[in-house]
């Protein structure tokens, strides 16, 4: 999943008649399910009393997702592109018809353009 990123898609008619046709596909396909409110996440200082504070680097968390828990999850307030990949999806059992479409572009450090699955 890649979420973020402000580069616009170029899409001519074809294009956008085949995303037509697939947000249609998608809207009628995926019933969307109730989930419980996800727990918040509380620091203390004393949860930072190793850390030296020169800086505002990511903190890792283990995060339960889909019945399994993601350890070595980065959380950055700072970040606008959250990337994982497919088989991330298909290690922790989530069927790629639950992905939803993203019509933008995004441009990685090399500057190439990444069209994204969702």
């Amino acid at each position: 999943m890649i979420v973020g990123g402000s580069q616009p898609r170029r899409i001519n008619e074809t294009t956008l008649q085949t995303i037509s046709e697939s947000s249609y596909q998608l809207s009628n396909t995926i019933k969307h399910q109730s989930y419980p409110r996800c727990r918040e996440v509380f620091l203390s200082k004393e949860d930072s009393s190793h850390v030296l504070q020169l800086h505002s680097d990511a903190f890792v968390i283990t995060m339960p997702i889909s019945k399994i828990n993601i350890h070595r999850t980065l959380v950055d307030e700072g970040s606008s592109v959250n990337v994982l990949y497919l088989r991330t999806f298909k290690q922790i059992e989530i069927n790629e018809r639950h992905i939803r479409p993203f019509l933008k572009l995004l441009q990685g450090f090399t500057r190439d353009f990444i069209d994204p699955n969702g």
